[in-house]
């Protein structure tokens, strides 16, 4: 018998944003996600495409520390040597990986801290 062949858009179906971001099986996982991010930002052409809204987003998320360069770009520096960005990186490799980002995870995880924080499982603490 013939080895199953894959659908024909497997493939792109490998690159759909819902499955790079939440998926145990995200491509996300197994590169270098932080070379990558910092190669792409550290582009001036790369950050030129980025929309406006989009631009203002990424710089909230900065730490207050990060000066931006004049024209209001991210300094290469901060992409390629910020221990924070870096570990952040990894950390949603291994969330990917652990299967914390699925949104099922997430509602149940979301469910679980009201719950903890309307006192549900205070007699269990007390014991």
């Amino acid at each position: 018998m013939a080895p199953k062949r894959k659908a024909a858009n497997s493939k792109a179906d490998s690159w759909n944003l819902d499955e790079l971001l939440t998926s145990q099986e995200s491509k996300l996982i197994d590169v270098d996600l932080h070379g990558k991010l910092a190669g792409f930002f550290s582009d001036p052409k790369n950050w030129a495409q980025v929309s406006d809204e989009d631009k203002e987003y990424v710089r909230s998320l900065l730490p207050p520390n990060v000066e931006l360069n004049d024209d209001g770009s991210i300094p290469l520096n901060f992409w390629r040597y910020n221990p924070e960005f870096r570990l952040d990186c990894r950390n949603l490799q291994e969330d990917l990986r652990a299967g914390r980002m699925d949104p099922e995870w997430q509602r149940q995880a979301l469910q679980a801290m009201e719950e903890r924080a309307e006192g549900q499982f205070d007699d269990f603490k007390e014991r």
